[in-house]
């Protein structure tokens, strides 16, 4: 039963001629169907995306999937239109379908496949289609093409190119038009945010530039961005490109990665702005700028810089992003544009070098710039790393920390800056906002202890909400084993850090002025162990030395490890490195320990190589060398850590 037509015009009685038929019926004929009974149910791309003037016809086709989601051995085919046979080729509906861009299925291959699916004995609800034209929403970015939403998890597609992106021209190196790092985060954020509905976008931590996206001239490139849920308030994501070669295969790359964001309403905390220093006068224009820089006038947001020191510079930005899509944008990339720049510009000043963003350890934004409204743009270098804040005159707009650069090579002779008669001069002071340079803390907690100096009252319920009162005891000690580690590491109070547990069973920190501190914790009957550190991964282990089963060292460890693993204490420091390193790696067990070979067990100290996917995953996350020590805590336990190498 099909009655089309605008929800205004349909009554109730004809609203259940169309919905019960299908939807009360079907589940009338399941209710009385044994569990072990396999059922497919022929659903519509309708009931999964909606179509005008078929809700009662969608509502039915949902009802039906939702059964399906929940009964065992059941199964909602989502389909596209079928050609050949059925309704969508009767009476010019064909023609409808496909002038709106639906791509029919042809009936033998929807046969085949429904066969298949059945042998297979897949189950819950699965879509198929190709092109599905308006049928399918389209996502509400200006950069977005398509974006799929399901199960924690989101990702978007865009085919981008020279004619459907002009502004992309005016980033081009030499000749060849590259995607700007802030367009890729804009594209992440633009993404995660389909997975934080009731939340805003405040910024992203970790951020990595690995390659650049280039797009040539023959093709669109694709951009697929994926991106899962890690906690309440952030989501994970990552950009890769995809791009059909001459040979006709599929070149895929990994470009960038960041943890995004979100906040409920306005900015619940803000990263401490930059100290007010008054920096040598030294004056470069706009011209002066973009005579050395690679930018076209889309990109040219540095209006001018007005003083430079060996640790610094300012300088004013004005930037309209309207060619970008305006007030749609999330993450005010050419603001963030304008910070890289900046610091870019005193890289070539004081250093004579150039170089591409590569890390930013946390962004921050706070308000829109109005479109050529002027900006105050002042940078710090620490160590190696710069910070930079971008203020208009009612406010912080964005706060840039950690940002790091890969080098280019040396200025062109013709392009260097002069060096000042007397040199430029130090002028930030030193460590008055950095509690701590980069360490590391381990700290020990029992679940016995006072937990209020520790834990906020929902906090605390939340560790209680689940689990038998072992588990609740080890959740709590490590959870304040944490905080006092990251508190000691960071002088922070314990209440304002927030800790919580990943959907990839990290725990996840988030300290006020430390956007880089991670921590690892280990619990076992009540007592845990953390490791705290300002910079780069860390994982620990805590294990209670005792004799195992032979059947244990026979799964656990290759024929070379057992020739180190010869009694109860190295076995288990072995054991306890495994689980350390792949901590550090993020995975946990979700790995196989048989990926990470212990090569040697020294005195306090142990060698480790990686092997398969997790030789891998060790690769994309920039390959430090990993430190490996272990320490005995009285006699039957010890203590592994493994910590990102200096």
């Amino acid at each position: 039963m099909e009655e089309s037509r605008q929800l205004k015009d349909k009554d109730e009685q004809g609203f259940h001629r169309v919905y019960d038929g299908k939807a009360v019926g079907g589940r009338a004929l399941i209710e009385r169907l044994p569990e072990r009974t396999q059922v497919v149910c022929m659903g519509s791309v309708a009931g999964r995306f909606g179509n005008p003037g078929q809700v009662d016809y969608a509502a039915a086709n949902d009802a039906l999937a939702r059964i399906c989601q929940t009964r065992p051995n059941s199964l909602q085919v989502d389909w596209t239109a079928w050609d050949d046979v059925g309704m969508a080729v009767r009476g010019g509906m064909r023609s409808l379908l496909t002038d709106r861009g639906v791509e029919l299925l042809p009936a033998d291959a929807g046969a085949a496949l429904l066969v298949a699916l059945v042998a297979g004995r897949v189950t819950g609800e699965l879509v198929v289609a190709g092109r599905l034209g308006d049928f399918e929403p389209g996502p509400d970015h200006p950069l977005l093409d398509a974006l799929e939403v399901g199960d924690g998890r989101a990702r978007a597609v865009r085919a981008m190119s020279r004619a459907t992106d002009p502004w992309i021209a005016d980033h081009a190196i030499e000749g060849v038009p590259v995607l700007p790092g802030v367009v890729g985060l804009e594209l992440m954020a633009a993404t995660s945010a389909a997975l934080m509905p009731d939340r805003v976008y405040r910024g992203a931590r970790n951020l990595r530039f690995a390659a650049p996206v280039k797009i040539h001239r023959e093709a669109p490139t694709t951009l697929i961005v994926e991106a899962e849920i890690l906690s309440v308030a952030e989501v994970r994501a990552s950009l890769v490109s995809e791009r059909k070669l001459a040979t006709g295969r599929t070149q895929r790359t990994e470009h960038f990665e960041a943890t995004l964001l979100f906040e409920e309403g306005d900015a619940q905390w803000m990263l401490e702005g930059l100290p007010s220093v008054f920096l040598p006068d030294e004056e470069v224009d706009r011209e002066g700028i973009y005579r050395r820089f690679f930018h076209g006038p889309a990109f040219q947001v540095m209006a001018s810089v007005f003083g430079v020191s060996a640790d610094g510079l300012v300088g004013e930005a004005r930037v309209d992003e309207a060619p970008l899509g305006g007030e749609r944008l999330l993450t005010h990339p050419l603001v963030l544009e304008a910070a890289f720049q900046a610091a870019g510009l005193h890289r070539m000043m004081v250093s004579h070098t150039m170089g591409l963003p590569f890390e930013v350890e946390e962004v921050q934004v706070y308000r829109r710039a109005e479109p050529e409204a002027p900006l105050s743009v002042t940078v710090e270098l620490d160590g190696t790393r710069y910070n930079v804040d971008v203020d208009a005159v009612d406010g912080p707009v964005l706060r840039l920390r950690g940002f790091s650069m890969v080098e280019k090579g040396p200025v062109p002779p013709g392009d260097r800056f002069p060096e000042p008669d007397n040199g430029r001069p130090v002028c930030f002071p030193a460590g008055l906002r950095h509690t701590v340079v980069r360490g590391t803390t381990i700290a020990e907690a029992h679940a016995d202890e006072d937990a209020r100096r520790w834990l906020g009252a929902e906090e605390l319920a939340e560790l209680e909400a689940r689990g038998t009162d072992r588990r609740i005891a080890d959740r709590i000690a490590g959870r304040i084993a944490a905080k006092r580690a990251l508190s000691e590491l960071t002088g922070v109070e314990p209440l304002a850090i927030r800790v919580w547990t990943a959907a990839s069973g990290q725990p996840v920190a988030r300290v006020p002025g430390h956007p880089s501190v991670r921590v690892s914790i280990s619990h076992r009957e009540g007592r845990a162990v953390a490791v705290a550190v300002s910079a780069g991964r860390v994982g620990v282990d805590l294990e209670r030395v005792e004799v195992r089963p032979e059947s244990f060292g026979r799964t656990w460890f290759r024929d070379d490890e057992r020739d180190l693993v010869v009694d109860p204490e190295r076995q288990t420091i072995g054991w306890a490195v495994k689980e350390a390193v792949l901590k550090w790696l993020g995975t946990g067990l979700r790995a196989s320990p048989h990926d990470v070979r212990v090569v040697e067990i020294g005195e306090g100290t142990a060698r480790v190589l990686l092997l398969g996917a997790s030789a891998e995953l060790h690769a994309r996350l920039g390959g430090d060398a990993l430190e490996v020590t272990w320490s005995a805590t009285g006699s039957d336990e010890v203590i592994v850590t493994v910590r990102s190498a200096a």
